[in-house]
């Protein structure tokens, strides 16, 4: 494997986001999905995830970004009756669709919206707060910890910011996995890190946090396991890893974290060999 990837992948998100669904109970979905590759590649794998997993898709619908309107999907979707709608499309669609939704569904309809992590702030900003409701968001990142804190606070200090940006934490994790392999290696190359990064990443070995404290490891003749701060940091046999995905709920305006998930490895490997 020449290509590894330290982000959860988009893969995984079908998956995680079926199991969720049907263990809150909600056994018939619809699928409504931008037609962007992003969006596209959760819907492929929820197409085959929630059916494998017990659910029963009763919509699937691909729509084109920034249309005046949506009335005639949201009409068929409200005929099917699902328990669930799993969606991804981008803020200024999802402020038509939620205005629409909300003039044609009854007030006594209580079908669940469940959004990829395109439900953030941007998300509520554009659809309003009120609209947006209780609509639930399954995101990538780390769990909250100490050792998360830690970083976010020191990050904001150097950064002047009270905003991480988007994918900083993994970053941090690729930067410090690709440094400890070139120590590893002992020289820069592709194949001295493609070599070294499982042996720096993956058990057996001491348990390390940082580039320092992995480097002084290597240098002393010790085997490391460098323990991420996205994931565990441990590469499968296809360069993935596995780490946590957050559920959260929009509440009176912000995103509320209600459960942190960790995909197993099984789950990774059957989903990383699904055909485009």
């Amino acid at each position: 494997v020449w290509a590894f990837q330290v982000q959860l992948s988009d893969t995984l998100m079908g998956p995680v986001m079926a199991k969720y669904a049907l263990d809150q109970g909600w056994k018939k979905g619809v699928l409504l999905f931008g037609n962007t590759g992003s969006a596209i590649s959760v819907e492929r794998n929820l197409k085959v995830a929630y059916p494998a997993a017990g659910g029963t898709i009763v919509g699937d619908f691909i729509i084109e970004e920034d249309q005046p309107s949506y009335r005639a999907e949201l009409q068929r979707i409200l005929t099917a009756k699902p328990d669930v709608i799993f969606f991804e499309v981008g803020p200024k669609t999802a402020a038509t669709l939620f205005r629409e939704w909300f003039q044609m569904a009854p007030s006594s309809l209580r079908i669940q919206w469940f959004g990829t992590d395109f439900v953030n702030q941007s998300f509520i900003r554009q659809v309003g707060p009120d609209l947006a409701e209780g609509v639930l968001s399954l995101s990538r990142g780390p769990a909250e910890s100490e050792r998360y804190e830690a970083w976010k606070q020191k990050y904001y200090q150097i950064n002047k910011t009270r905003v991480v940006k988007a994918l900083s934490e993994y970053a941090y994790d690729a930067l410090n996995i690709v440094a400890l392999a070139i120590e590893a290696a002992g020289h820069v190359s592709r194949e001295g890190i493609a070599a070294n990064i499982r042996r720096i990443s993956n058990p057996p070995g001491v348990k390390v946090t940082s580039f320092p404290e992995g480097a002084a490891a290597l240098r002393a003749g010790k085997e490391i396991d460098y323990d991420g701060l996205t994931s565990p940091a441990d590469f499968t046999d296809f360069g993935l890893v596995i780490g946590p995905y957050t559920v959260s709920q929009v509440q009176k305006g912000n995103l509320v974290r209600l459960k942190t998930l960790m995909p197993k490895v099984k789950l990774v490997e059957t989903f990383a060999t699904l055909p485009e």
